[in-house]
């Protein structure tokens, strides 16, 4: 709700629509974060996809290059920047 309150904001601009997130994203801990990926992609969890969110405020920018299961996030939302991008 909260970002989808932001998103919709006409009086904010992207910028700090990106910055408001950030904020939010950065108090979920690594494991929320990677729980949060996993959701969605169920039934329930798929409305992040459908709204284009996920890749918009790349939500899930801080998870790991390859999970325990072996799956590569960058191959599912290929148009976040990832930090260990970045970092390399």
């Amino acid at each position: 709700q909260i970002i989808k309150y932001v998103d919709e904001s006409a009086f904010i601009d992207y910028k700090k629509k990106k910055q408001y997130i950030k904020f939010f994203r950065a108090q979920l801990s690594n494991f929320e974060l990677i729980y949060f990926f996993y959701q969605t992609f169920t039934l329930k969890g798929s409305g992040w996809i459908k709204s284009g969110y996920v890749e918009k405020y790349e939500l899930v920018k801080n998870i790991e290059q390859i999970l325990d299961s072996g799956i590569r996030p960058k191959e599912y939302f290929s148009k976040i920047i990832f930090d260990w991008e970045i970092t390399r």
